[in-house]
């Protein structure tokens, strides 16, 4: 929205009155051309509305698309040529709203008043519309931004465009077998037990791919622990079918010891230990240094160790759990993270000591 208004202020310039004016076929001069730009910004939209009050009317449309255009031409070469700024700008040109019905010599009235409608409620409204939502348009973009490595892309989380359907039971299996490869590769490079699954922002499927890959890693045999310890969601526990009438929180609280609060899951050598009780502030809970302490005590049982963490520009729950972790792998939901965000998150966690081994974009097929 703020380029919305450098855009407008650009409208009557002299580089842009210049462009307008050696681009259409016909003569024109540039005094008086300058002082016919109208071009304002949308209240509380990134788009520009550009008109010309020209007295030839077949004119007016040619004009006005012209100065769209220079508009754009000038932003590139001599603004974000500059600036170095990579936002993504979008060109809109609608066109006058003249009918298309034959016109005739006894038309004259009617074609008159077409034509100032047209130019009223039309003719030569450019939009710059670009995207000022600023959110992660491909797995790409998140490598280039934050300099990590792309574990793998999955179609999680895809509600935006419904043609894509939900992936299979066997798709998500294989592919979380292919990200196991490479996140205990990448753990045992770097010394790795316990692993924090984390987010930017809510909406990224941080938590479900915190199940898969638990789930994925207790095929091989290992003994997996999987925490929950997002305490304001509490969505583990229930997918496995467990409720949270005990786990972590209890666990802290010596409300229970943790042969009692572990879940075990099916047959296999995966562990889940629930959020828990209720706590009024998650984030003061977490600050406590008791929980450390136990979830370094009952992670020492295991092989592999799954902390699902709440994310981390949302809460500060998981700058507190991250000294209980050896590693880090950071979820990027495609379309839902703002580019920002992401790569604050990054440096929050490489400040803190906790570079994320790479990441798992969602909602990327």
């Amino acid at each position: 929205m703020q380029r919305a208004v450098i855009y407008a202020d650009l409208a009557a310039s002299d580089p842009v009155v210049r462009q307008t004016a050696a681009s259409v076929d016909f003569e024109v001069d540039a005094r008086a051309l300058a002082a016919a730009i109208t071009a304002a910004a949308r209240t509380g939209n990134p788009q520009l509305t550009v008109s010309i009050d020209w007295p030839i009317e077949a004119q007016s449309a040619a004009l006005t698309n012209a100065v769209s255009a220079a508009i754009m031409d000038y932003r590139s070469a001599a603004i974000d040529s500059v600036s170095g700024d990579s936002s993504y700008v979008e060109l809109f040109i609608s066109d006058p709203a003249l009918g298309t019905q034959k016109l005739t010599e006894s038309a004259t009235t009617a074609v008159a008043l077409g034509l100032t409608l047209g130019l009223a409620l039309g003719l030569g409204l450019a939009f710059v519309r670009y995207f000022l939502d600023r959110h992660l348009r491909t797995p790409r973009e998140a490598q280039d931004l934050t300099g990590l490595n792309l574990v793998a892309r999955l179609p999680l989380g895809i509600k935006a465009n419904q043609r894509h359907q939900p992936p299979s039971e066997a798709l998500l299996a294989d592919s979380f077998r292919r990200i196991r490869a490479v996140v205990l590769e990448r753990m045992k490079v770097a010394g790795a037990r316990n692993i924090l699954i984390t987010s930017a922002q809510e909406g990224e499927n941080a938590v479900e791919v915190a199940i898969h890959l638990a789930s994925s890693i207790a095929e091989t045999g290992m003994r997996v622990l999987l925490v929950d310890a997002d305490l304001c969601d509490r969505n583990i526990g229930t997918h496995f079918g467990f409720d949270n009438n005990g786990g972590l929180v209890d666990l802290v609280a010596e409300a229970a010891s943790s042969k009692e609060l572990l879940h075990q899951v099916g047959t296999s050598s995966l562990s889940l230990l629930t959020s828990g009780s209720k706590t009024d502030d998650g984030s003061d809970f977490m600050s406590h240094g008791a929980v450390l302490k136990k979830l370094s005590e009952l992670t020492s049982e295991f092989d592999i160790t799954v902390i699902a963490a709440p994310p981390v520009l949302s809460r500060s729950d998981t700058l507190s759990l991250l000294p209980a972790a050896d590693a880090v792998l950071l979820i990027a939901g495609v379309g839902v993270v703002h580019r920002q965000e992401l790569v604050q998150t990054v440096l929050t966690l490489d400040q803190l000591g906790k570079l994320p081994i790479g990441f798992v974009a969602t909602g990327a097929a």
